[in-house]
């Protein structure tokens, strides 16, 4: 009989961005395709009567997945006795001011030489790792283990060449890589309020004049009625103030975000989720930019599919834009998607089913090779930003 084959999922599932939690739950998924028992970790260094562990997002976590005792973190290499395959991802688990409070982890420093450890989909969130150089030395010693590593933005592959001297294969984040039918279960566990004429689905994070006057505009041109979503948990009553429309969603569940942005007319983001989703569901709709949370990730997005149409960095160019009210050329987008993801789909194959490679044989090059010059100016342009975000 063929020995079980178990993989552990470590990562930012628990969040409640919604949008990640998708990210997360189609990883899991699709990990489980190539025949595997999975389990997620669970966030260490935290007690289980932490407000964290009472959010919709662990609500949705705990229906859906099996995951680890909560433990320590001196007590995460004891999970070496319960997975053959470590997987990192897919998110922004290596942005440093998000991967700096959890130790090393997130490297996947806990996990034994003689694991396979793999990268899928893992992203910086901006075109540069922003940490002091000890911080960087140790990430490279700890990324060299890897047996396999992926990202999901173009910038990225150039920062592991260049910051950390490794090598990297950019991949479709796992919501496009999974099959549909797997988001079927979420939408019909909707219970939220459904409309029963033609909406706009809007998912706005950050809230501000510009984007409440689009989708004030949008709304009326296409004469549609407004369904507004807000970030998770996080200043809702705040951001519901700054909105300042109609149409806002109370108590939002993921069940429900997904069914709204599914079932929607036109979709109007500042969230790269949010985006991936539009594209996904082929829904015809416009991303704003969000620099503070990086636009690194938005760019790649448009440029991978050729929807840089779609990705506005102001607002209020929306009104300058007619094309954006027709929906986009979905067959060219579609045959790009096929192809996409048969590579994404085969390189987490080869990944899940390489051996484990020698200690001598690994990703470190000595001399890394030069940063193309795109990802070099989007590094300086942005190094002093999001220094503050870690401060």
């Amino acid at each position: 009989m063929e020995k079980e084959r178990t993989a552990a999922i470590f990562g930012l599932w628990w969040s409640s961005n919604y949008g990640s939690q998708m990210t997360y739950y189609s990883l899991n998924r699709l990990v489980e395709s190539f025949g595997y028992q999975v389990f997620m970790i669970d966030r260490p260094g935290f007690s289980p009567d932490n407000p964290l562990f009472h959010t919709h997002g662990r609500r949705f976590a705990k229906e859906h997945y099996t995951i680890s005792p909560s433990c320590e973190f001196k007590d995460l290499k004891k999970l070496n006795e319960k997975a053959d395959t470590f997987l990192m991802g897919s998110d922004q688990v290596w942005n440093f001011s998000i991967c700096r409070h959890y130790r090393c982890a997130f490297y996947l420093h806990f996990v034994q030489d003689d694991k396979k450890k793999i990268a899928y989909a893992c992203s910086f969130g901006h075109p540069g790792f922003f940490a002091p150089e000890e911080e960087i030395e140790k990430a490279r010693r700890y990324l060299s283990r890897f047996d396999a590593i992926s990202v999901r933005e173009e910038d990225a592959v150039g920062i592991l060449n260049h910051t950390f001297g490794l090598k990297a294969t950019r991949v479709l984040d796992p919501v496009f890589v999974v099959d549909e039918s797997v988001f079927e279960p979420i939408l019909a566990a909707a219970n939220g309020e459904k409309p029963q004429e033609p909406y706009l689905a809007a998912y706005i994070l950050d809230p501000d004049e510009k984007k409440r006057e689009a989708l004030r505009y949008l709304a009326e041109k296409l004469q549609l009625k407004l369904v507004i979503m807000l970030d998770g948990e996080r200043n809702f009553e705040e951001n519901k103030k700054k909105i300042a429309l109609d149409g806002v969603v109370e108590n939002l569940q993921v069940e429900d975000w997904l069914y709204y942005i599914r079932n929607c007319q036109y979709f109007v983001t500042d969230s790269c989720h949010g985006a991936s989703f539009a594209i996904r569901f082929q829904k015809n709709f416009v991303c704003f930019g969000n620099e503070g949370r990086g636009n690194s990730r938005m760019d790649s997005l448009a440029h991978i599919f050729g929807l840089e149409e779609r990705f506005l960095r102001d607002p209020g160019a929306v009104k300058k834009k007619k094309k954006l009210l027709k929906a986009p050329d979905y067959d060219r987008v579609s045959k790009i998607l096929e192809a996409e993801r048969a590579r994404s789909r085969k390189w987490l194959q080869d990944a899940l089913e390489m051996p484990v490679k020698p200690e001598k044989d690994n990703l470190y090059q000595e001399k890394p090779r030069p940063v193309h010059d795109r990802m070099a100016r989007g590094y300086q342009k942005t190094k002093n930003l999001v220094k503050k975000l870690w401060r």
